[in-house]
C-alpha cells in the first residue's frame, strides 16, 4: 500500500498520562493518535517504566531545542523531532534503559515517542509534515 493511502489509526490507551489523546495528522494520511505529555511531570516521565504502552507524544506551546532518554524505559522506542512548522527535523532509534542524550538539535515543538515497530508501519520519514495536530500549536 502506497505512502499516500496509508493510514492508521493508533490509540494508545495503557500509558497513565494526565493528559487526554492527542491525534496528529500528516500530509499523506496518516493519522497518529497517542496520549500527550504536556505537564513538566509527564514530559519527565515520559515513558519510563512502560511495557505495554505503544506510544506518547511529548508537546509544548513554544519551539526550543529539545532532548529526550530511555533511563528505566524497557522498550526500544523511535523518536520524531517535529518543528514549529510541523515537519519532521530528525528521527531517532533510541535503545533501552540508555542515559544517552537524544536531542533535537534545532527548536521542536513536540516529539512522537512510539515504540520502533509501531512507528516504521507509518512509514514516516525526515521532511515529512503535519497538517493538523490538537495538542501543539502548528505555524
Amino acid at each position: 500500500m502506497g505512502k499516500s493511502l496509508f493510514s492508521i489509526i493508533l490509540l494508545a490507551t495503557t500509558y497513565q498520562a494526565s493528559a487526554e489523546p492527542c491525534m496528529v495528522i500528516f500530509e499523506h494520511g496518516q493519522l497518529i493518535t497517542l496520549p500527550a505529555a504536556v505537564t513538566q511531570a509527564d514530559q519527565v516521565k515520559g515513558m519510563s517504566g512502560e511495557n505495554h504502552s505503544t506510544g506518547l507524544i511529548l508537546a509544548w506551546k513554544t519551539a526550543e531545542p529539545r532532548a529526550v532518554w530511555m533511563k528505566d524505559t524497557p522498550t526500544p522506542l523511535t523518536a520524531a523531532f517535529i518543528g514549529a512548522d510541523g515537519v519532521i527535523q530528525s528521527i531517532q532509534d533510541m535503545q533501552p534503559n540508555s542515559d544517552t542524550a537524544h536531542s533535537s538539535l534545532h527548536p521542536t515543538i513536540a516529539i512522537i515517542e512510539m515504540r520502533t515497530e509501531k512507528f516504521k508501519q507509518f512509514r514516516l520519514s525526515k521532511g515529512d509534515k503535519i497538517i493538523s495536530s490538537q495538542c501543539f500549536p502548528l505555524k
